[in-house]
């Protein structure tokens, strides 16, 4: 992941003049800042990516056999009735890179991520962290564009 301003994107002589159209992007107002060449401009859905990760190295326990299958079933239980769509678990191919997990959880739009935070299961899903690391997850919501269907 680039961690680049614009500025740095600009000056990329690796990128031709033409690919070279970095822009400032604001969610408030979608559409603005894309490539106006592109087919969709960035037309903002309904959908929200609700994202936990887990920080640290492999000194930090952490029992992805556990996470995998009991943790990520309860959330199903939990969160299905609520709006959950989909779900992703991403490890990093980079055995020392600072995640040891991201959770993405699709659901279909603001409101039932907020029913499902309060869902029955969610105390037990919150609860569950414990069995299988000591890590203090981070949690983010992430609004979905859509680009080039």
């Amino acid at each position: 992941m680039n961690s680049g301003t614009t500025d740095d994107l600009k000056n990329d002589k690796n990128i031709a003049p033409e690919q070279n159209k970095s822009q400032e992007f604001s969610p408030e107002k979608p559409g603005e800042g894309v490539d106006a060449s592109a087919e969709n401009t960035g037309d903002q859905t309904s959908k929200i990516t609700f994202y936990v990760s887990y920080e640290g190295d492999s000194t930090m326990r952490f029992d992805l056999d556990y996470y995998m299958n009991v943790h990520c079933p309860l959330l199903k239980d939990a969160w299905d009735d609520y709006g959950l769509e989909r779900s992703s678990v991403y490890l990093p191919a980079d055995k020392e890179a600072a995640s040891i997990l991201i959770w993405a959880g699709i659901f279909k739009d603001r409101a039932t991520l907020d029913a499902a935070f309060k869902a029955p299961l969610t105390q037990k899903v919150m609860e569950d962290i414990k069995n299988f690391t000591d890590i203090v997850p981070t949690r983010s919501i992430g609004e979905t564009f859509k680009y080039n269907d």
